[in-house]
């Protein structure tokens, strides 16, 4: 075991900018000053003042920030920790994260303990790398939305699904028909994304719930409709007159694309059609 040498140094003490005013010449290896204002204490190497690390938080190195008061508290940070902008603190002054925010998340201090506040947030609402990629959310809106905006980011929540929600019928109450046989071609073909009912269903609507009417001399003549958002052929509703000049009424669901366009074929002169847009799902 090597010899242990004894080397006598002095002792400086007072406030923390008072160690600048000691004399070069005056310090020597190993001095110590302890800033009395910070409870702070430095060792001189030679060249300059080294913090020694200290586990000891006093008020004065409280700040009067929440954030940095909840960190201090909750995360057992030390003089040392604090010595350098840690790689949390970053995250939270970036990102604009209050007290309140937080506390939105329901975030426990033993939650802070051992995970980021940013990485909290992922967890807590499932959001993967890849969906913040397809949101296209940058930095700078994590810094300015609050939680609650994430939330609706990440869950692709539409300006017209937040007007009326979403995950749920939408009813219409309606008097007078949508449409009527002067609104169609009468041919008996296909017309492609011939009705439109992007001006009456709102943007996010994923079904349309129609009530159509058709009325005709003869029994057999038949109107369709048919949606984009699956197979055409089994995504389609189809109707035939029963009974000359008696009209026939049928309630049905068809799926719809973004755009909210329907495929339609008529029977060449069907003397009566009628259409009410009675609701849709979003």
């Amino acid at each position: 075991m090597g010899a242990i040498t004894e080397k006598r140094r002095r002792d400086y003490s007072g406030l923390d900018a008072d160690k600048a005013s000691i004399p070069a010449g005056g310090k020597a290896v190993n001095d110590t000053f302890l800033a009395t204002d910070t409870k702070i204490l430095y060792f001189w190497d030679g060249v300059a003042w080294i913090i020694i690390p200290l586990d000891v938080i006093v008020a004065g190195m409280i700040k009067t920030d929440a954030v940095e008061t909840l960190k201090i508290k909750n995360l057992n940070v030390t003089a040392g920790k604090l010595a350098t902008d840690s790689v949390e603190t970053a995250k939270i002054k970036a990102r604009n994260v209050t007290t309140d925010r937080i506390a939105l998340l329901g975030v426990t201090a033993a939650e802070l303990a051992t995970d980021s506040v940013e990485t909290l947030k992922i967890k807590a609402r499932n959001v993967t790398s890849a969906k913040i990629a397809l949101l296209g959310v940058t930095a700078a809106e994590l810094a300015t939305d609050s939680v609650e905006t994430l939330k609706i980011k990440a869950l692709n929540v539409t300006k017209g699904k937040a007007e009326v929600g979403f995950g749920r019928y939408v009813p219409r109450a309606v008097a007078a028909d949508d449409f009527d046989q002067g609104d169609f071609t009468l041919d008996g073909g296909w017309h492609v994304d011939g009705l439109d009912l992007s001006g009456i269903v709102t943007v996010g609507a994923i079904a349309i719930d129609l009530l159509v009417s058709i009325k005709d001399g003869s029994s057999g003549k038949e109107l369709a409709f048919r949606g984009n958002a699956t197979d055409k052929v089994r995504n389609r509703i189809n109707m035939f007159t029963q009974v000359a000049n008696i009209s026939l009424f049928q309630n049905a669901s068809i799926m719809c694309d973004a755009n909210r366009l329907l495929d339609y074929n008529v029977a060449a002169g069907m003397d009566a059609v009628q259409v009410w847009v009675i609701g849709w799902y979003i």
